[in-house]
């Protein structure tokens, strides 16, 4: 392992990402502790405060929604292209755990209900996230451990759990030695469970172990194989010969765009806004009769249809207008978590489409149905996840 003395920012970064895939080419789980050091002298800017004794809120606060809830209870994080990796190395049922999701990271995950936590990488991008992100939770956790150890912070605690209100939360704020509205991001990240995570901070330091099952480029490329095939299956839409205009964007935005569902069913989505109570929703709502801008109103019905589609029906009748209009989705089932969408131009109706989309008027548009292109879009992949994809896809897609 190479522990020459960094001398400038990025050594020190090179250094860091050297000694973790050094670790994780060991053949059993490496403790994280042996990261720290590296992750101090690092000096990330998400970590500014690592090396201070009092915990470092927004660094705790950013670590807390890239990991899913379970992290409390998880000593050991394993990571994975497909399941078929995780079967090899001695994880025959991973596909059987509990699916857990971080509220601010796309990345399959699953969790076994005891201690150890699954996670799927479609890429080193997944790793230089993950790891970093481990790091920082363990010693944000590690720092809180300690200063819950004192009688006086876990009676403060205590009373705080009895009755949250000011004052009771600005004391508590005191003596975790972080100000109250970082307090308040702590609560919005853990929710319900913030009292009975801190009690599980106080109980034990936190001391993560990691393995990497697999990290060769190979099995990044059968990962992004098993996930391209699967997609194949699902939409049996052939691409090859054919014109393919490749999208990275999310999973909403086109479809909302060319489908119309949205603009055919306003009436009763400004009902269900009126009727659901939903009071950020509502304002939003209100600003958009103000303003009466069709741009405004029609990003707005974009944005209420992700609610209203939780209506019985509602998500059926969405995919069905999507398909009669040649848009096929295919969820993210098995692999990595990257849904993809392969939509065929000649299928499109263009009365249907958002007016901004229409470019020299409806028989100009028309002249789509004589295409044969398709778009391929892919829900944001991280970092190198994408080069694999697009590598993938052009092997099918000729013509891209």
């Amino acid at each position: 392992m190479d522990r020459s003395v960094p001398k400038t920012g990025s050594e020190e970064i090179e250094l860091y990402i050297r000694t973790y895939y050094s670790l994780l080419r060991s053949s059993h789980a490496v403790q994280l502790d042996a990261l720290v050091e590296t992750h101090l002298t690092m000096g990330s800017s998400l970590h500014i405060n690592a090396r201070q004794p009092t915990p470092d809120a927004s660094a705790l606060f950013y670590s807390i929604m890239r990991l899913p809830a379970c992290i409390a209870d998880v000593d050991l994080v394993v990571m994975g292209q497909t399941d078929r990796v995780f079967r090899d190395y001695g994880y025959p049922i991973v596909d059987d755990w509990q699916r857990v999701i971080a509220p601010a990271r796309r990345r399959r995950m699953s969790y076994d209900g005891k201690n150890t936590l699954a996670v799927y990488i479609a890429s080193r991008s997944d790793i230089d996230d993950l790891i970093p992100t481990l790091v920082a939770y363990q010693i944000e956790w590690n720092k809180l451990h300690l200063i819950l150890q004192s009688l006086t912070v876990q009676a403060t605690l205590a009373a705080y759990a009895a009755d949250p209100s000011l004052s009771r939360t600005a004391d508590l704020a005191r003596v975790l030695e972080i100000s109250p509205d970082d307090l308040s991001r702590l609560q919005e990240a853990w929710g319900r469970e913030m009292i009975p995570t801190l009690k599980k901070v106080a109980k034990s330091p936190k001391r993560f172990a990691v393995r990497l099952l697999a990290g060769t480029y190979i099995n990044y490329q059968r990962a992004t194989s098993d996930w391209w095939r699967s997609v194949r299956e699902r939409i049996a839409i052939d691409i090859e010969d054919r014109p393919v205009y490749f999208v990275s964007s999310n999973v909403h935005a086109i479809p909302n765009l060319l489908s119309g569902l949205a603009l055919r069913d306003e009436e009763e989505i400004l009902r269900f806004v009126d009727r659901v109570g939903d009071p950020a929703l509502k304002a939003e709502y209100d600003y958009v009769r103000v303003r009466a801008e069709l741009n405004n109103k029609n990003n707005f019905l974009y944005y209420a249809l992700r609610r209203y589609a939780s209506v019985p029906d509602v998500e059926s009748r969405r995919l069905d207008a999507e398909r009669q209009h040649g848009i096929y989705r295919a969820p993210a089932l098995h692999g990595f978590d990257i849904e993809a969408e392969i939509i065929e131009l000649s299928k499109l109706d263009p009365e249907r489409m958002d007016p901004r989309l229409l470019c020299g008027g409806l028989d100009e548009m028309r002249r789509l149905q004589d295409s044969d292109a398709v778009i391929v879009n892919i829900d944001y992949p991280l970092g190198m996840a994408a080069y694999h994809v697009l590598a993938k896809i052009s092997q099918d897609a000729t013509r891209m």
